[in-house]
């Protein structure tokens, strides 16, 4: 179930997005996924997209994606790619940190900023300067 909450809507959109694609056969067809997917919604998320989920009902085709294309202009972060890139700039180990708990976080923003298929040497340079300097000593012959 989606309540309108931003900071669960990517989680849940590739749920039901994945769902969709699993289970059509089961849920129907369009029209019947458009309807799967407002049951799945409650609270804000429900109130806010009614009208728009009245109106796509009503129409010879209705689309699912237009549901979810319509909650993700609600809910998604349009500018998460640029965060994600101005994070990788300002992105710093914390001194007690181990490097375990931090790369995970370095990870998140690459993946974020879309920079996997980057050259190496540019996720490595964000990564040195990214790291607390005891920490990059210990990683010189890698890196």
């Amino acid at each position: 179930m989606f309540s309108g909450l931003k900071s669960q809507w990517r989680r849940w959109k590739l749920e039901i997005e994945g769902e969709i694609e699993e289970d059509a056969a089961a849920i129907g067809n369009e029209r019947s996924q458009l309807r799967y997917i407002y049951s799945r919604l409650e609270g804000s998320a429900k109130t806010n997209i009614t009208t728009f989920y009245e109106l796509e009902l009503r129409k010879v085709s209705p689309s699912p994606q237009a549901l979810i294309n319509r909650l993700d202009i609600l809910y998604g972060e349009r500018n998460r790619k640029d965060k994600a890139i101005q994070a990788l700039h300002t992105i710093r180990q914390k001194e007690d940190e181990p490097f375990t708990a931090f790369y995970p976080r370095f990870e998140k923003e690459i993946a974020n900023a879309e920079a996997e298929s980057w050259e190496d040497s540019s996720k490595i340079s964000y990564l040195r300067n990214a790291l607390h300097p005891e920490t990059e000593g210990s990683f010189d012959w890698m890196l």
